[in-house]
This record gives C-alpha cells, structure tokens and sequence, in this order.
C-alpha cells in the first residue's frame, strides 16, 4: 500500500512510484470516480502530444510562406481598418 499525505488545501503528492507505474507526466489529468461504498478509482487522462495531433485538420491549400502569409495578414487589417472607419 502506497499512502500520500493530504495538505491543509485537500491537495495530494502522487508519490513517484505510483506516477511511474502509471506513467504520469506533467500536463496529464486524473478523474477520480467514486462509489457510495467510499470507494475512489483513479484514471489518467494523457495529455496529446503534439505529434499526436499531426494531420487532425484537413489542409485546403500549401504553405505559401512566412512573407506571403504576414502580406495576406496586414491586408486583412488594413481592410478591416477601413471598414470601422466607415462605420463611425
């Protein structure tokens, strides 16, 4: 049995091996399901690593590049400069 010491603001140390044996990194979360008979199971939530998420959204065009993509944003904000311009 591993014990962990609960703080005067209800917080909890995992202790290492229980992080270990689970393989809980900095980022994930837990979810804590409880009985009515006082009983609590712990499940990790892993955090997505980055390249877990490569390909999740669908790409219209290609990468036109650093200089095209801030030329599309300042005229985007100009543009939308103008239109507040005109409101007034």
């Amino acid at each position: 049995m591993i014990r962990a010491k609960v703080t005067s603001k209800g917080q909890i140390t995992l202790p290492s091996r229980v992080r270990e044996r689970l393989g809980i990194e900095y980022g994930d979360e837990v979810v804590f399901d409880l009985t009515d008979e006082g009983i609590a199971r712990m499940t990790v939530l892993k955090r997505p690593s980055l390249s877990s998420l490569y390909g999740a959204l669908r790409v219209h065009e290609d990468y036109p590049g650093s200089d095209e993509i801030r030329r599309r944003i300042k005229y985007r904000l100009a543009g939308e400069s103008a239109d507040e311009g005109e409101s007034g």
